[in-house]
């Protein structure tokens, strides 16, 4: 995935918040059976992942992941409203930035399959010299951002079309202004 227990941690937190926000609203738990057990199987996988790596996921590892997650969203939309808008939220930053990424690449003429290292979470990690840091930017994303945007989609206070949108807003704004304010030495 480009960058030390980025996906596998993003995997491991969103299993478990999938858990909490069921419990919290009261949904039958045996929905979330299939994203506990990625969630947990990942864990084994994240020990050996975590800054500095002994084992990797690479692109078909966190391609896979992905799939199990879009897999999960789609078998579970039917019976828990909820599960669309909040995965749309929650991973928003790895979404944006695969779209601005790709859409830079396109309109500078380049293959936008070819091997690059344009990512935000790669330009974190080359600005800094340090996984951990971009570990630490998408984690703070996705909790401090992403989970109170859910909450508010989830009660209802705000409409889910409303709290997608500001996800993709702010996570674009991530994407394109915090590679800029890491520091050569390390996070802002």
């Amino acid at each position: 995935d480009g960058s030390d227990a980025l996906v596998a941690s993003q995997i491991v937190l969103s299993s478990l918040l999938f858990n909490v926000f069921g419990y919290i609203t009261g949904e039958d738990l045996r929905v979330f059976i299939q994203i506990s057990v990625v969630g947990v199987s990942t864990v084994a996988f994240l020990a050996k992942n975590f800054p500095p790596a002994t084992m990797f996921l690479g692109d078909v590892g966190s391609g896979f992941l992905g799939l199990l997650i879009v897999t999960f969203v789609i078998t579970t939309t039917p019976a828990v409203w909820w599960i669309l808008p909040v995965a749309l939220i929650w991973y928003s930053l790895f979404i944006m930035d695969t779209f601005l990424t790709l859409a830079r690449r396109i309109l500078r003429g380049e293959r936008p399959t070819s091997a690059h290292r344009e990512h935000a979470y790669q330009r974190i990690v080359q600005r800094s010299h340090r996984h951990q840091d971009a570990l630490i930017v998408n984690s703070a994303y996705l909790l401090v951002i992403a989970v109170p945007l859910s909450a508010l989609t989830i009660e209802r206070s705000l409409s889910s079309v409303v709290t997608v949108s500001l996800s993709f807003l702010l996570a674009g704004l991530f994407v394109l202004l915090v590679p800029a304010l890491i520091s050569e030495s390390g996070a802002p």
